[in-house]
């Protein structure tokens, strides 16, 4: 089998997280998209751009990493961790200046190279605690 690159969803993590260019949701996203985090539903590009600005201004030295990526087809799979500094409100927390890091897996359907649908696994509620400690 031959590897792919998978741009789309590498754009993702280096141009919308690391580079916090919130404009590329809008292209590398379906109309009809749909993210699955928990309980968290997002299906509409302006909510999920106020969360990960949310993140961005909570944690502006926030940058991501992707450690694996595989895929067959339309399907992605992939394992990533996150690393940064808490310098401003994050939900309920005031800012703590920790640093913190965590991990995660994405499991993504594309259609027409755009994402279409996305479950995220990540260590994330360890790190609400972690900042609340």
């Amino acid at each position: 089998m031959q590897s792919k690159e998978y741009p789309t969803v590498r754009r993702l993590y280096q141009e919308v997280w690391n580079q916090k260019k919130l404009h590329v949701i809008d292209e590398i996203f379906a109309p009809d998209f749909s993210i699955h985090a928990g309980d968290l539903v997002i299906r509409d590009k302006q909510i999920l751009k106020d969360f990960i600005k949310s993140w961005l201004t909570s944690f502006p030295d926030i940058h991501h990493e992707i450690d694996e990526i595989i895929g067959v087809e339309n399907k992605v799979a992939l394992r990533f961790h996150g690393k940064g500094t808490h310098k401003a409100q994050f939900l309920d927390i005031p800012p703590t200046n920790k640093s913190f890091s965590y991990t995660g897996m994405n499991f993504i359907h594309l259609e027409n190279q755009k994402i279409k649908k996305l479950w995220l696994n990540s260590s994330m509620y360890e790190l609400i605690n972690y900042l609340k400690e």
